[in-house]
């Protein structure tokens, strides 16, 4: 019962969601592309994308399979499991997949190097330290919480975009605006998790014990 009531709810909020923020970010885009001008939103689309695909490389799906594991382990009350697996993935996001990103970054992304730290803290460490927010709460049957918090970021970060893109138009300047926005909400989640899955992802784990369980992540997320 608790999981098909969280699945109806999460499903209606997801719904609503999706209604709220997509009109919000198409209405974002045209004035960030009318005060860019073709150019500046082009450099502004290339320095998304290199962020988003060495993010998704280097990840490796490892959030679908902690889904995965810790839904089952959770269910089946083995708590001693469901702290592992968190732990050993949030040690692959933080020791692993971090310093990847953020090579990438660095090599690729031409920027003043104060814009550049910033894209790294809040764009690539942030984001690593804090996705276990949205993950664990729908290992909780919590998407309904999780789609609102995601419907509150997604306000907050186009307003920061429209304030940046209005006072200084310029194409760094509003990709960096909008990953500080992105990573400083990413807290929300997190602090919603409750104390028991919230703890494990405070410690990310590189010790040998957790190599096993990191490999089962791994191998999950590739099947």
């Amino acid at each position: 019962r608790r999981v098909s009531e969280g699945l109806i709810s999460g499903t209606a909020w997801t719904v609503v969601h999706v209604l709220v923020s997509v009109p919000i970010a198409f209405l974002v885009n045209v004035v960030v592309a009318r005060r860019l001008g073709v150019v500046d939103y082009g450099q502004l689309a290339v320095l998304t994308m290199v962020l988003s695909l060495a993010t998704a490389a280097a990840s490796m799906g490892v959030g679908a399979a902690v889904v995965q594991f810790v839904t089952k382990a959770s269910e089946a009350g083995r708590r001693a499991e469901v702290e592992r697996t968190i732990s050993g993935a949030q040690g692959y996001n933080v020791f692993v997949a971090v310093p990847l990103v953020a090579l990438v970054v660095a090599i690729f992304v031409d920027v003043p190097w104060p814009l550049l730290a910033l894209a790294v803290v809040f764009g690539v460490f942030a984001p690593a330290a804090f996705q276990a927010g949205p993950i664990l709460l729908s290992t909780e049957h919590r998407s309904d919480r999780a789609a609102q918090l995601a419907m509150v970021s997604n306000v907050g970060i186009q307003a920061a975009v429209v304030v940046t893109v209005l006072l200084h138009p310029v194409a760094t300047t509003v990709w960096v605006a909008r990953i500080v926005a992105t990573g400083a909400l990413m807290v929300l989640p997190f602090v919603a998790l409750p104390d028991r899955l919230r703890r494990p992802a405070l410690r990310p784990s590189h010790d040998p014990s957790c190599v096993g369980c990191g490999h089962r992540l791994e191998s999950a997320s590739l099947l």
